[in-house]
């Protein structure tokens, strides 16, 4: 899976990226590899500005 997509639509330009979350349920000695699944953040940008920058659960 690509953990960035950047593209471009009417002259914005949308990025996404995810990452991956890890389910420790808080214990630092939990395995690593139990993913509990992914985090969205997404970037909208217009000539070098950020207009919008919010993140997906």
């Amino acid at each position: 899976m690509k953990t960035i997509k950047i593209e471009q639509c009417n002259g914005y330009e949308i990025g996404i990226r995810t990452v991956l979350v890890h389910d420790g349920n808080g214990r630092p000695e939990a395995d690593a590899t139990s993913a509990g699944g992914y985090a969205a953040f997404v970037q909208i940008a217009r000539d070098g500005e950020v207009c919008v920058d919010w993140h997906m659960p």
